[in-house]
């Protein structure tokens, strides 16, 4: 995750890479082609046979409701700049950060840091994330 920097109430937030879903366009395609534009500046270095849907979670705020389509993926190490972004805490995902991330995000935070300590802990990950 990223700190947000935008006009609004979110702005300060953190918050993962995302936005809306362009027509004739697939969550998993509007996934991969958000993260080239907010994460590496349109480079193209997330190859879409490493991205793989998680889950999707739905959230109303007062305002609005909003549907969230997650996924995952691998690209090479070192691709991402070293400042900048927070590494999620497997043992307390939200402790540090519950008032820092939008309330649409706390399952989701939830869910991610399950998922990657069962498969660091079990070594699955290997199986899943292999080496590029």
């Amino acid at each position: 995750m990223q700190t947000r920097h935008e006009e609004g109430l979110l702005n300060g937030f953190l918050e993962f890479p995302g936005g809306k879903i362009e027509a004739e366009e697939s969550p998993k395609e509007a996934a991969i082609r958000e993260f080239h534009e907010e994460v590496l500046d349109g480079k193209e270095a997330l190859r879409i046979d490493r991205v793989s849907a998680f889950k999707n979670y739905s959230y109303d705020y007062p305002d609005r409701s909003v549907l969230l389509f997650s996924h995952i993926g691998q690209m090479a190490q070192g691709t991402l700049a070293p400042k900048g972004w927070y590494k999620i805490d497997f043992e307390r995902p939200l402790e540090q950060i519950k008032d820092k991330v939008p309330q649409a995000n706390h399952e989701l935070i939830i869910d991610l840091s399950r998922y990657f300590h069962g498969l660091m802990e079990d070594g699955s990950w290997s199986e899943l994330w292999t080496p590029l």
